[in-house]
């Protein structure tokens, strides 16, 4: 049964659609998507913000955070919508833990926009906010992550190394992150 869940889950990520809609629980993907491997470093990155561009690499050398949680979306996706304001919950009230939210929005070239969106979404809320990159044209998202369907979140440790990909969870989605932000958090000290 579940592995026929597993194959249905990836049917409906190949053809766009959440597979959270027809599976239960969390549907967290394999270890691999694309360039991205769970145990190796996550493709770097560097796009822009309001205040000027974020680089993955410098953000990981300068806050030196015990765990990142990155997560790519679009402003037009419902799932997104959905998922945004649970990855934020999730690690709501972390920062001084040393855990950071990095959101990568597809398509946006109007930070501003952007901003609007998360605070009405309840993403901007609370201690420590998130880092806002933009991807206009793809370049991080698909060229780099190798992300085809929105959205994906990555958990990353404090090096920038790939510790588990999620897509489209299921109700439990904030608990699970959560649990895997403390693994990683934990295994840091």
């Amino acid at each position: 049964m579940r592995a026929a869940a597993l194959v249905a889950s990836a049917v409906l990520l190949a053809a766009g659609r959440p597979a959270s809609e027809d599976a239960h629980g969390p549907s967290r993907l394999a270890d691999r998507l694309g360039p991205v491997e769970v145990g190796k470093p996550l493709p770097s990155f560097a796009g822009p913000t309001a205040d000027g561009t974020f680089a993955l690499g410098s953000f990981l050398r300068e806050r030196r955070p015990r765990a990142v949680v990155v997560t790519v979306f679009a402003t037009w996706c419902t799932a997104c919508a959905k998922l945004l304001p649970r990855a934020a919950e999730a690690v709501r009230g972390e920062a001084e833990s040393g855990v950071a939210l990095v959101v990568v929005d597809v398509g946006e070239d109007d930070e501003e926009a952007a901003r609007q969106w998360l605070a009405a979404n309840g993403v901007l809320a609370g201690e420590g906010g998130a880092s806002i990159v933009l991807d206009p044209f793809q370049k991080i998202s698909a060229d780099r992550l190798g992300v085809t369907a929105l959205p994906r979140t990555f958990v990353l440790d404090g090096a920038g190394k790939v510790r588990a990909i999620f897509a489209h969870e299921g109700e439990d989605y904030p608990a699970v992150l959560r649990r895997e932000v403390a693994r990683v958090r934990a295994e840091a000290r």
